[in-house]
């Protein structure tokens, strides 16, 4: 029938050659792909960058102690061009600053002051030895842009025009600081972590007894790879402005590395105890009023909170006094120690916890 649309043919991935993945550092850093960055405020992210850029221009791979796998060992490479999109006030004063420490070959790093994405694809066209493009943050990119495009689409947008040419994209984005799952706490997750084909995650750690590590105070995460098992963490410190990394042996799962320890429920139990047997000390002879109790707890070092514990477990009793104020008392009999004599009461008060209630 004249006018008809021939319906498109499905093609059998028999077809298809498989193709090696190209990686510019192994399992961390793949080319022709679009790598996330995340961090909170303080994390190392831009030191991270600004190392693996410089690494890419001067051949140099990464230091084989942290090297999980054997056939992963470093080989050197062929140098290469970075272009980096970042604030121009902090070129000077931070990523200039942080690019020599880190031994970079300045003149294969490039920068351009107009960051839109029209100017991005033409500036980036014109290096010929482009091997990585850092925007760092991501932020940055969409408030150059007009009319307003959301991060996803610029990144997505830019990544198309980039990948023909093998080169790779690393984006910094913030994460917030709690105890949720790190990949959940990325701004903006559900529009951009499906767009990265790895997703690194940058931290001070915070870890348990267990963990080794070594001189390194900050952890690398690796939280998404879509070509290989995730890489082990990394362990790394700033040190005279250029990354040093380390190993990390750890009992604890990665990702916990990159989460704030849950809060205890409650007081510590030493302090709970503490307190418990001075509230039985002002009680156990006396009726004290509130304001009272609390001015002193107070003074012996006890937080509000500490003490309303301590009168759960001791029972304490409050009624109104005749001029209105509330007295808290302890029933007699309520406690083992009631029931001693005065001086195995006094003994056994100065050298075991606090007395239990009587279930």
């Amino acid at each position: 029938m004249p006018g008809a649309i021939t319906p498109p043919q499905p093609l059998s991935i028999a077809s298809l050659a498989p193709a090696a993945t190209a990686w510019l550092f192994p399992h961390l850093l793949p080319a022709a792909k679009i790598t996330l960055l995340a961090g909170p405020p303080g994390s190392g992210k831009s030191f991270i960058a600004c190392d693996l850029a410089a690494r890419i221009t001067t051949g140099t791979p990464l230091p084989p102690t942290i090297i999980t796998h054997q056939s992963d060992q470093p080989q050197p490479a062929q140098p290469g061009a970075v272009l980096l999109i970042t604030p121009q006030q902090d070129l000077a004063d931070t990523a200039h600053p942080h690019l020599i420490a880190a031994k970079a070959a300045l003149d294969k790093c490039f920068i351009l002051r107009d960051t839109a994405l029209d100017s991005l694809k033409a500036g980036a066209d014109q290096i010929p030895d482009l091997k990585l493009v850092i925007i760092d943050p991501l932020a940055l990119f969409t408030t150059a842009n007009t009319p307003f495009l959301p991060p996803h689409k610029l990144l997505a947008l830019l990544h198309q025009h980039l990948q023909p040419r093998g080169v790779a994209t690393l984006a910094t984005v913030p994460m917030f600081t709690g105890r949720g799952d790190p990949i959940n706490r990325i701004l903006q997750l559900s529009a951009l972590v499906p767009l990265a084909t790895v997703v690194l995650a940058a931290s001070p750690t915070h870890h348990d007894a267990d963990t080794i590590l070594q001189s390194a105070d900050h952890v690398l995460v690796q939280l998404k790879n879509n070509l290989t098992p995730l890489a082990a963490p990394i362990g790394f410190t700033i040190k005279n402005g250029a990354v040093a990394y380390d190993k990390i042996a750890s009992n604890q799962p990665p990702r916990q590395l990159l989460t704030l320890p849950p809060i205890p429920s409650g007081p510590k139990p030493a302090e709970l105890d503490a307190c418990t047997q001075w509230l039985y000390e002002q009680l156990r002879n006396q009726s004290l009023p509130y304001a009272d109790v609390t001015s002193a707890a107070r003074t012996a070092g006890f937080s509000e909170r500490t003490l309303r514990r301590a009168k759960q477990a001791l029972r304490v009793q409050a009624r109104r006094s005749s001029d209105g104020s509330w007295l808290w008392h302890i029933r007699p009999g309520s406690f083992d120690y009631d029931e001693f004599s005065a001086a195995t009461d006094e003994i056994l008060r100065t050298t075991i916890p606090p007395p239990c209630p009587r279930t």
